[in-house]
């Protein structure tokens, strides 16, 4: 009887706290963690904007295998143009995604991601209550590679120089009129830690079907999350106020 009576209380207790902003950051630095995607793309691809459906071709576009241990080491070479069910650190959501990975060892890695949101949280996509949390973080840069905090949008490319970088021009190792498609740090310099496995398999002879999957986690945000539960914003990557659960930055468009 007395478990039976708690469970009431417990469950006013997770629905209470789910509208502060306290419980919404704990739930942010948890996300932020870890990343996860399974995905696949078929025979026909539907059109997104209503046009007519596209083939995938004889050889569907998911292969390759890609494994990286922080973001100064990684091995393999991956391409894939799939539909996935995506949890990247604090977004999720469903999204068209098109990238290809290659590197190996220390040396210059080459990362191009296009994604097109279907159905994903504010954090990946603009437009909304996010933007100035967005416009936050990307004037974090870090002084050596001028990347954003956190990138958790991607439009075919991740990033490229910035003139706010304070370290003097000749010391910088992503400049102003870098490539835009310079890899270095391109999750954004606070998950630079991420380990992750990516895999992508293509099934040419009976279905003509891609699948992929990725499986990833920062052992550093373990720790952002482990000092957020003590009101501690280590990384100022806190998208509410803790206690009136007001947004903490405004976009300058708003």
């Amino acid at each position: 009887m007395k478990t039976t009576a708690l469970l009431p209380a417990l469950l006013a207790l997770i629905v209470l706290a789910s509208s502060c902003g306290y419980a919404r950051n704990v739930r942010d630095d948890f996300l932020d963690i870890g990343t996860f995607a399974i995905g696949g793309v078929s025979p026909i691809k539907p059109s997104a904007n209503g046009s007519e459906p596209q083939a995938a071709g004889f050889l569907p576009p998911a292969f390759g295998l890609y494994v990286q241990a922080t973001d100064f080491f990684q091995a393999g070479a991956l391409y894939k143009n799939t539909v996935d069910l995506e949890w990247d650190r604090r977004g999720y959501g469903i999204v068209a995604d098109e990238r290809y990975k290659a590197g190996f060892l220390f040396m210059n890695k080459e990362v191009r991601i296009n994604q097109s949101p279907i159905y994903m949280n504010d954090y990946k996509t603009t437009g909304n209550n996010k933007d100035g949390w967005r416009e936050h973080l990307d004037g974090l840069r870090d002084p050596i590679y001028c990347k954003p905090a956190k990138t958790l949008l991607f439009n075919d490319k991740v990033g490229g120089g910035d003139s706010s970088c304070n370290l003097p021009a000749g010391l910088r190792l992503n400049d102003v009129g870098a490539e835009p498609h310079d890899s270095r740090l391109y999750l954004g310099w606070q998950d630079w830690e991420t380990f992750s496995v990516e895999l992508g398999i293509s099934e040419p002879f009976f279905f003509h079907t891609g699948i992929y999957l990725r499986a990833g986690f920062d052992p550093s945000q373990i720790f952002d999350f482990f000092v957020g539960l003590f009101c501690i914003d280590l990384y100022t990557d806190n998208a509410y106020d803790y206690w009136t659960g007001e947004l903490l930055y405004q976009s300058d468009d708003s």
